[in-house]
């Protein structure tokens, strides 16, 4: 999986030192932050009936724009999956589909040949507008929290030195997570609307229902 962060984030978000935190340590954090900032920025839609575009090749997603799922900050083929379905009442008739294009913004979905039968497509979409350097921010400092919080939570919030009680701090894995959690916040903020003619809109009649994890705008 490609990182929406590096090691070097990590630190430079979180003040963290390479003493610290070297990357050989990090490493183990940064795959877990990406997939975590992508269930916590987008939502899952599973099997739903999608529409056609009319050509027999091309397949609109009621939810638009589709989100990026691997990391790399790209929305490719791969985040997507089609199944067309010979009979909708056997699930064992339904057989991949290959795609070859996907227009994240409008949510237009091109396959590699035409199909008469129905098309389902499972994916993720983003209910808000995603900008890539608070989505470094935030993954790197997920990965500092979970970093600081699995290295330093056994460290007791007192201790005693001979007659003297000595406190420690604000621990530093509660202080970076309340800096992810804000600029999490400033992410999940900012709406994003698609407007005018940029894609096909459907009634809820139109569609069976479709499993979805969180709740749509």
């Amino acid at each position: 999986m490609v990182r929406y962060c590096t090691a070097q984030d990590v630190r430079t978000y979180t003040g963290l030192s390479i003493t610290d935190a070297p990357d050989a340590d990090l490493e183990d954090f940064l795959d877990p932050a990406t997939k975590s900032i992508v269930e916590q920025i987008s939502v899952a839609v599973k099997w739903e009936i999608l529409k056609s575009g009319g050509s027999g090749n091309t397949y609109y997603t009621k939810y638009a724009p589709i989100a990026d799922t691997d990391g790399d900050m790209v929305v490719g083929t791969s985040e997507v999956s089609l199944y067309d379905w010979g009979n909708t009442a056997d699930a064992d008739s339904k057989v991949p589909v290959v795609v070859t294009a996907v227009s994240s913004f409008d949510g237009k979905i091109t396959v590699s040949s035409t199909i008469n039968g129905t098309v389902t497509g499972s994916y993720r979409y983003y209910r808000h507008e995603v900008d890539q350097i608070l989505l470094r921010q935030a993954t790197a400092l997920y990965a500092g929290y979970l970093f600081t919080f699995t290295k330093w939570v056994w460290i007791p919030e007192s201790y005693q030195l001979g007659p003297v009680r000595i406190r420690s701090s604000e621990p530093a894995w509660e202080k970076i997570f309340k800096m992810y959690v804000r600029v999490l916040n400033y992410i999940q903020r900012r709406p994003y609307a698609v407007t005018g003619n940029a894609k096909p809109t459907f009634s809820l009649s139109e569609l069976q229902p479709v499993e979805i994890s969180g709740d749509p705008e």
